[in-house]
């Protein structure tokens, strides 16, 4: 084929082949062409008049596409085309239409960025074409104020007679008011574009409207004033209306909608005469979504591609997703579906897109995705998911054996843990052993911050050494000590040698912990046994003054209890508790405790008794019932002891309410053990045994001897007790 290319008045070049030949022009249109001149591609601002002069040269007979660029023609006669009536291709700008009616071959028209074809031109113009498979009408009438915009029902007939294929009102000032119009087109129609039109629907009659052919539906930018989504929503009939042009293979439906939430509960989407066709693209980008919660019929077109990109989308319906089972490319790109990571059907969003190889995530704030996000998406090639809030915690990928592409760029990422490096390696192996030349595993990782330490070390070195190719690898950086730092085979040596001094420092501080522990342990045995000599010291010391009939008290210990429990006390307690002590001191029974009822004197005045029984002993124990603790007397014994400072063993014959408890009984019952009496049957048994209870009393007792022959030696006499 040869092209013809003119920039006139100045000049014409004709390109023959692989031969250029300049000719001089003093006219518009070149008056000469090389023969077998097919494409003609002339430029200028105007041409005024063309008439059939301009194209009786013989070789114009054989070009097939005239193209008319930035010029727009004031008149053209009726005849000014019939020396190449071969044309199949022309761009014009002129609105006189009976010069097409010698163009019989004609088969693409080109009018965009007329300014002065009216509707009534445009109507004879279709008329004159009838073979006609591309009608391009962009920009029709875009700067021309007219009041009667309302394309005419004729125009539609005309079109739908001419068999035309692919329609193009994109950025026209013009307006659709009837969809039965718009359905006159017929079952020809391929692709439909009508980007940035005013699309003022007063009817919804699309029921007869039959599109078997439609391959591209594009209404893009255009001004709705039926909007197709919140039509949907509200009221089934509306789809049903639109449902023919959306069986299209491409449906384009960007920056359309003025709905946010486009959310239907309990509603199912239907439609008429839908077949359930595999179709190719539906776009919806630019739309403002920021929420999508529909469930379709099953008898919905079922796409292949979907664009639901640049919304705000912060919630996608898995019932929007699973009814595109056939799936295999989505991109979700600039949404905010992060703030959906804590619904749980999050992980199951792409569970029924088994088919899926394509999917783009980018840009949607996103700290994490579930383990098993894409559990279900063994097919997948490419994966981007880059430009959010990831961390080091991945997805489950060991599956993804097809795997080609894997994005997770400008993230959080510190470093990527081994198994998923082990994965990685996997993948290109498998790739690598099925001669796969066509196909390479490629990461990209540019963008992150990597940690450049001891832990991360051996993912550096992964970086540095690995067969699968890292894109821009040469731009990896990671943080050293504060520092930003490239990554290369300097930066691993600096970790090394970081590594082995921070193992040397690691090592010494164990060895020195090693042996403070080992001292601490000694030191706490040592003070153990220490504690446990000083103990037994101070009984041996309470048994010899036993034995040599000097006491440090009078009494060891003086048994508090209350009236109301004599017969337990006396059945249980008190000659268990003399036989039990008598044996570890080897003394006599009778002066080892002290009882009131049997060591208070006649006639003397109960609180002065109790004072006294309560200095002249080593130990208190308190035998603590209910009546123990209302007893005033009781209290009073026991408050005695406490500002004697008195060592107190408690001993409970019951469970005793603390609200019946005095402060100062209670304070010692949170903070000391105690002994507690037990019943098996008709039995009582003291836990813990007497045994311990007595050794407690003698280490109380035997603590008080030590100190008082410690204030003996110091030549300090002890008050006498009244």
């Amino acid at each position: 084929m040869v092209y013809a290319n003119s920039v006139c008045p100045t000049a014409c070049e004709c390109n023959m082949d692989d031969t250029t030949v300049n000719l001089s022009c003093n006219h518009t249109i070149p008056d000469t062409l090389l023969f077998n001149t097919r494409v003609v591609n002339i430029t200028d601002r105007e041409y005024k008049n063309l008439t059939q002069t301009h194209f009786n040269h013989v070789p114009w007979a054989s070009v097939t596409k005239l193209y008319l660029i930035r010029g727009t023609v004031r008149s053209v006669f009726e005849n000014t085309f019939w020396n190449v009536r071969n044309l199949t291709h022309l761009q014009i700008s002129f609105r006189c239409p009976y010069a097409f009616s010698q163009l019989t071959n004609l088969r693409t028209l080109d009018l965009s960025g007329n300014l002065f074809v009216s509707f009534y031109h445009a109507l004879n113009i279709a008329e004159f074409t009838n073979n006609l498979d591309e009608l391009n009408l962009q920009c029709l009438n875009r700067y021309v104020c007219c009041r009667q915009r309302e394309l005419n029902v004729f125009f539609f007939i005309i079109i739908q007679r001419s068999s035309i294929k692919r329609l193009d009102l994109s950025h026209s000032n013009v307006r659709l008011v009837k969809s039965r119009e718009l359905a006159l087109l017929g079952p020809s129609l391929e692709e439909l574009l009508m980007v940035s039109v005013d699309l003022t629907f007063y009817d919804t009659s699309f029921e007869q409207a039959m599109f078997p052919h439609l391959q591209l539906f594009d209404i893009s930018s255009s001004r709705i004033y039926l909007d197709i989504f919140k039509s949907i929503m509200n009221t089934v009939s509306y789809y049903d209306c639109f449902s023919p042009l959306l069986q299209a293979s491409v449906l384009r439906m960007n920056n359309i909608s003025s709905e946010t939430n486009i959310t239907q509960e309990n509603v199912t989407y239907k439609s008429i005469n839908c077949n359930r066709d595999l179709k190719g693209r539906l776009e919806l980008k630019y739309n403002k979504f920021r929420v999508l919660n529909i469930k379709f019929d099953p008898n919905m077109p079922m796409y292949r591609e979907v664009d639901i990109s640049n919304n705000v989308l912060e919630y996608l319906s898995l019932n929007l997703t699973s009814h595109f089972t056939i799936l295999n490319w989505i991109s979700l790109s600039q949404n905010n579906l992060g703030a959906m990571e804590n619904y749980t059907e999050f992980v199951d969003l792409f569970a029924h897109n088994l088919g899926l190889e394509y999917i783009d995530l980018s840009f949607n704030k996103l700290h994490r995705l579930p383990r098993d996000f894409f559990l279900h998406n063994n097919k997948l090639k490419k994966i981007i998911i880059s430009n959010n809030l990831l961390t080091s915690e991945l997805f489950r990928m060991e599956h993804l054996n097809k795997l080609e592409y894997f994005d997770i760029s400008n993230n959080n990422i510190l470093f990527v843990d081994y198994k998923f490096l082990h994965t990685f390696e996997n993948i290109r192996f498998e790739m690598a052993s099925n001669n796969s030349h066509i196909r390479q595993f490629a990461i990209n990782l540019t963008g992150n911050i990597f940690k450049c330490e001891c832990d991360t070390k051996s993912f550096i070195q992964w970086i540095l050494t690995t067969r699968v190719k890292l894109v821009h690898r040469e731009s990896y950086m990671c943080e050293m000590q504060k520092n930003i730092t490239k990554i290369n085979d300097t930066t691993l040596r600096h970790i090394e040698q970081n590594c082995e001094r921070t193992n040397i420092i690691l090592m010494v501080t164990e060895i020195s912990l090693f042996s403070a522990g080992i001292l601490l342990i000694l030191g706490i045995i040592l003070i153990c046994r220490y504690k446990r000599s000083l103990k037994l010291r101070h009984i041996k010391c309470l048994i010899e003054k036993y034995r040599k009939e000097d006491p440090p008290n009078k009494y060891l210990v003086f048994l508090s209890f209350c009236s109301s429990d004599r017969d337990f006390v006396h059945r249980y307690i008190i000659d268990q508790l003399k036989d039990t002590l008598s044996g570890r001191l080897d003394a006599s029974k009778d002066d080892i405790v002290c009882i009131g009822d049997i060591h208070f004197e006649p006639g003397r005045y109960i609180l002065n008794e109790i004072i006294r029984c309560t200095e002249s002993c080593c130990v208190v124990l308190l035998v603590v019932s209910e009546a123990f603790c209302k007893s005033p007397y009781c209290d009073f014994e026991a408050l005695c002891a406490q500002l004697e400072k008195k060592p107190i063993i408690l001993m409970f014959l019951e469970d005793v309410d603390p609200k019946c408890m005095s402060k100062m009984m209670y304070k010692h019952f949170k903070m000391y053990t105690r002994a507690k009496w037990i019943r098996n049957g008709d039995e009582f048994e003291l836990v813990p045994s007497w045994g311990k209870v007595c050794d407690s009393i003698c280490s109380f007792a035997g603590a008080k001897a030590r100190l008082a022959n410690k204030v003996s030696i110091a030549g300090i006499t002890p008050l006498a007790t009244p």
